[in-house]
């Protein structure tokens, strides 16, 4: 009769057997989406190393959901360089791999996000983020982000002058019908009334943090609760009307006093935060149906 202790080391041999004679390990048998959530702690170029591994690391790589590519990273690497890669590892994603975040920090020129655009499109991206470090003049949305209605979440940040951002195609289609999250730092851009129902009918947080060309400021998202607006000090009037608006918050706006006629209007029935720092009161101001729970600072 075979021992206990007997029968544990004849399981661990015939399992150490196995694990040899078939050439796998237990990592390689993860379920996908496990496998990713462990390479997601990894930076990108190190996940892509993983594809010497076998053919199962190799397809792993291929439908990685959550890409990131940095040239401060990378400063070895030049501009053509960078782009090629990226087009490489896009164009040889798998046919129905999503891409759920697709990061960009480095130089930038307008033809590569345009490239770019086309695969993200294809492969339903849901979450856009670009830091722009310089080398890119005007910046319109490309026509087919117009067309992704997986976009859940777009971020952009650059350096003005050299960033600015265009909304002619958003203003003259249906917008981003299905983005959730917006936010714009460092960004130049001469639209002050882009922020419309039609244009992001289903925003839901906004934040603009020290942009320039902004006089005049708009905003009547329908579904927007979180708006966030900072360092905005060439702004001269805002007008916020949002019946879902939670949290408002208003830093260090309002700052250049060459304007003599500023003007600030606010419809937030259901505000339940409001917060004003570091930004010189409007001359003329309205706010309506201010909630009593609010709470100013």
């Amino acid at each position: 009769m075979e021992t206990r202790a007997a029968k544990k080391r004849r399981l661990m041999e015939e399992g150490k057997k196995r694990n040899i004679g078939g050439g796998r390990d237990r990592l390689s048998d993860l379920p996908d989406d496990i496998a990713h959530r462990i390479l997601s702690f990894l930076p990108t170029t190190s996940v892509a190393r993983t594809t010497v591994l076998s053919q199962r690391w190799r397809y792993l790589w291929a439908c990685f959901p959550i890409l990131y590519f940095s040239q401060v990273s990378d400063p070895w690497m030049t501009d053509s360089m960078l782009t090629e890669d990226i087009i490489a590892v896009l164009s040889c994603r798998h046919e129905n791999s999503n891409i759920k975040f697709f990061g960009f920090k480095g130089y930038l020129k307008a033809q590569w996000l345009h490239d770019w655009i086309l695969w993200l499109v294809k492969h339903k991206v849901e979450e856009l983020v670009l830091h722009i470090l310089s080398g890119i003049g005007m910046l319109d949305f490309p026509r087919p982000l117009l067309q992704c209605d997986s976009l859940r979440s777009f971020t952009l940040k650059g350096k003005s002058p050299f960033l600015q951002f265009s909304s002619s195609y958003v203003k003259a289609t249906s917008g981003l019908r299905n983005l959730h999250t917006l936010s714009l730092t460092d960004v130049e851009f001469p639209d002050d009334d882009l922020f419309s129902d039609s244009s992001f009918p289903f925003l839901e947080k906004l934040t603009i943090d020290d942009c320039v060309g902004i006089i005049h400021l708009k905003i009547c998202c329908p579904k927007l609760k979180d708006l966030q607006l900072y360092r905005i000090r060439t702004m001269n009037s805002l007008d916020i009307s949002g019946v879902s608006l939670e949290t408002l918050k208003i830093n260090n706006c309002f700052k250049d006093m060459r304007f003599n006629e500023s003007c600030l209007n606010i419809f937030a029935p259901n505000l339940q935060s409001f917060c004003w720092v570091g930004s010189n009161f409007a001359v003329k101001g309205l706010i309506q149906s201010f909630p009593i729970s609010g709470q100013l600072k």
